[in-house]
């Protein structure tokens, strides 16, 4: 059996995402239109059949997916919560639609409903479901109500000789340009790397939630990072060069596009379907001869590819002399880090996420903002390097730079990384109608290596 970990608890800082969700399932439940009747007969049929009009319907179904109960807050500012859980599941035409359960009928159906087996499903409100928390290709999903009876199935057919469970709609990394910020894709990708655990602060919860970052890649060989939260995070055993596959990932945009799980996402290691092969195939054919091109700055300011990674062999000249770098960051979630501001009477606050000195037992953090000159042969390049990259690079804290002078500072940068050469991974992206580049890594020079890079590049040129 392929291990998934499914998100069975909380994502703190995509909690008002889903709070949100779970408004838009609240209100489209009272606006369904059409007339129903609990007294109708219940007619057998399969998913595709159903529609918003119909609730006397029976289907037969295999789960494929479950979630965990999500606490809610009913109405802003108030104290009043509710409850649900999720659960995505597919017929014997492999049709799939996703049913939710709210309050008591969340109660009534979450220890029968498990994963693998099958049941017969009668009545329910039929609903549009909102795309931007699914990837299922389903346009509808249904809400249970006091009506609905679940039973479960003693059959193995039709799904037993079904091994596929969950059915994927896989975007590639070259497209994900291509859908908003906060769309929830499916993805598939090579680990490339794993972060140790972390604890950060849940600003919904008040307490400490487990973050995991691993890094990714597909056939374009760039890279993206992914965030997985909570029993997620402590429950994933992926390790480098295994496939991952993760179904209902949320993009993110801060200092580049990054994937972020949610309470909606599954994530499937080494799963058994085709795309899987294929890419595992792909990886063992060519992982031995895998060298990341070296690009010249010319290269990268004239490539009209947008959030794809370039590794650069560049010499660091530069930086701001009249700006410090160090900022206070708001310490509201791992999401944020927003640059706090001021108001009027003089207290700190975030613009983003609501975050206000006064009213928080949390103090706020030190980022780092650094702006750096690089030069090779070809030209120069202003990129923008952020706290985890400089911190590595200087040996210093955000925190120990912080409590620096300017002067101080700028003898720091001139003493240790002025005029060294360095490989940087650079990002480039669009901001305010201007190119942008981010730094995503900054390594120093492997001879043997950069030798094998610099003469696939001199060979291409």
């Amino acid at each position: 059996m392929n291990p998934i970990v499914s998100s069975m608890d909380n994502s703190d800082d995509d909690y008002d995402d889903y709070n949100h969700e779970c408004y838009c399932n609240i209100w489209n439940f009272f606006l369904i239109p059409g007339h129903y009747d609990d007294d109708e007969p219940v007619v057998a049929t399969m998913i595709k059949n159903l529609y918003p009009r119909r609730s006397n319907f029976s289907i037969d179904v295999k789960v494929v997916t479950k979630s965990s109960i999500h606490h809610f807050i009913k109405k802003e500012n108030s104290a009043e919560t509710g409850k649900l859980f999720r659960f995505d599941v597919y017929d014997k035409e492999y049709s799939e639609i996703r049913i939710v359960s709210f309050n008591e009928e969340c109660d009534r159906f979450f220890d029968l409903i498990k994963v693998d087996e099958c049941f017969r499903i009668s009545r329910g409100h039929v609903k549009p479901s909102n795309k931007q928390y699914s990837t299922l290709s389903n346009p509808y999903e249904i809400v249970t109500t006091n009506s609905t009876v679940i039973e479960p199935l003693k059959i193995t057919e039709p799904f037993g000789e079904y091994k596929r469970k969950i059915i994927y709609n896989f975007i590639r990394f070259s497209s994900l340009h291509h859908h908003g910020i906060d769309s929830a894709i499916d993805f598939i990708g090579i680990i490339d790397s794993v972060d140790p655990i972390r604890n950060v602060y849940g600003r919904y919860s008040g307490r400490n939630v487990s973050l995991l970052k691993i890094s990714i890649f597909d056939y374009s060989l760039s890279h993206i990072d992914v965030a997985l939260w909570d029993k997620m995070a402590d429950d994933f055993h992926g390790e480098k060069g295994q496939i991952v596959a993760l179904k209902n990932v949320r993009i993110k945009q801060f200092n580049g596009l990054s994937l972020s799980c949610s309470p909606l996402t599954t994530v499937t290691i080494d799963p058994d379907i085709p795309e899987a092969m294929n890419l595992r195939n792909w990886y063992h054919n060519h992982n031995r001869t895998i060298i990341q091109e070296l690009f010249y700055i010319k290269q990268i300011k004239q490539t009209s590819s947008l959030y794809k990674n370039f590794d650069c062999l560049a010499t660091i000249i530069s930086t701001s002399a009249t700006k410090h770098p160090a900022y206070r960051v708001c310490p509201s979630g791992e999401h944020c880090k927003r640059k706090l501001s001021t108001t009027n009477e003089g207290e700190l606050f975030c613009g983003y996420c609501g975050w206000l000195e006064s009213s928080s037992l949390i103090h706020y953090k030190w980022g780092l903002r650094v702006t750096i000159l690089i030069n090779d042969l070809t030209g120069s390049l202003w990129i923008t390097v952020f706290a985890d990259v400089i911190e590595k690079l200087l040996g210093k804290t955000a925190e120990e730079i912080s409590q620096m002078s300017l002067e101080h500072w700028l003898n720091l940068f001139h003493s240790t990384i002025w005029m060294h050469q360095y490989i940087f991974t650079i990002q480039k992206s669009i901001y305010q109608s201007r190119d942008n580049y981010t730094v995503i890594s900054i390594n120093r020079n492997n001879t043997k290596r950069l030798i094998d890079r610099l003469q696939k590049l001199e060979s291409s040129t």
